[in-house]
């Protein structure tokens, strides 16, 4: 992929992953919960829609406000003070976010801090864990203090073992979808954390397509922690978060709508995180698809306007006062 945005190449991996998973399902109809499941064949149907490269319906792009309301302020910074998490929470109040993203000990102060506008959400699993048998014990009581101190959203990682050159997929699937079930018990959505800085396309499509099949509602690009000695090594390592192609691909991989366990028809969404500081690329990011923007640290989403005049301030020479000579 690059810059160009090649659909044609992202489309055939996108038909070539649906068929691999066909014929998994012919040889194994267990491998991903049985047969029967709407969502599977809605996933992977040779004819199932792509996802469209545009603004999300709903979404202002024109105005900071309509921008922020997209925006999740992130602190995940597993030594952050109480003092921090107050501050990132009553940013998130003043700035109308989506939400605040903290770990799952934080969620309960946010949730009073903020009184659910804007929510908290968790991630569990973070920033890293290597193998899904092993991992999920503790994913899931992750899950489960945060959805019971208020998070309205889970984001997990996808496990490490997923870049392997042939990863358990059934193994993949089964820790996703204990996670959302998990997660669904508070009625909570769930979005799956590729770190897509250690995947090849092909790996970031086929774990797009588990994801929907396994009931998370969301895709996510990266954690921002991506480790070098992980990523692929034509990735630099200033480049481990959100990337405009790999928005792209993952928001054909998974389509505009997923189904619910019960058929009914909701939205997919796509996430970008890791590395987004400007309004340039946050709106690049939503025209491409994205949902939901990730940002920690600073967000600069002033318009160009405002921008330039700050600037010219900044540069000014300032005025002295009697007390300067």
């Amino acid at each position: 992929m690059n810059a160009t945005l090649d659909t044609a190449t992202m489309d055939a991996l996108i038909l070539r992953a649906r068929e691999t998973f066909r014929s998994m399902l012919q040889e194994s109809p267990q491998l991903f919960g049985g047969e029967g499941n709407p969502r599977i064949a809605h996933t992977i149907s040779e004819t199932a829609p792509l996802g469209t490269l545009s603004v999300p319906a709903g979404r202002d792009v024109h105005s900071t406000r309509g921008m922020m309301a997209g925006v999740d302020l992130t602190l995940l910074d597993p030594a952050a003070t109480e003092e921090q998490i107050q501050q990132i929470a009553t940013r998130g109040v003043r700035d109308a976010a989506a939400t605040i993203c903290v770990y799952p000990q934080h969620v309960a102060l946010v949730q009073r801090i903020t009184n659910g506008a804007p929510p908290p959400i968790a991630v569990v699993g973070f920033p890293r864990v290597e193998d899904p048998v092993a991992a999920l014990p503790q994913t899931l009581a992750e899950t489960r203090r945060a959805t019971a101190d208020g998070a309205r959203e889970i984001d997990m990682v996808l496990p490490a073992s997923f870049a392997e050159k042939s990863p358990d997929y059934a193994a993949h699937y089964q820790y996703i979808r204990a996670v959302v079930e998990e997660a669904g018990k508070a009625h909570v959505p769930v979005k799956l954390i590729l770190e897509t800085a250690c995947l090849t396309d092909n790996q970031k499509v086929e774990a797009c397509l588990l994801a929907k099949m396994a009931g998370a509602a969301w895709v996510k690009t990266s954690t921002g922690f991506a480790d070098a000695a992980h990523m692929r090594p034509e990735i630099p390592p200033e480049q481990k978060g959100a990337k405009p192609e790999d928005i792209a691909l993952m928001r054909r991989a998974v389509g505009d709508t997923t189904l619910t366990d019960d058929g009914r028809v909701m939205p997919m969404g796509v996430k970008a995180s890791g590395g987004v500081r400007t309004r340039e690329q946050v709106m690049e990011y939503y025209w491409l698809g994205a949902d939901r923007i990730g940002a920690s640290g600073g967000l600069d989403i002033r318009t160009m306007l405002e921008k330039q005049v700050t600037d010219r301030r900044a540069a000014a020479p300032k005025s002295r006062s009697m007390g300067d000579y």
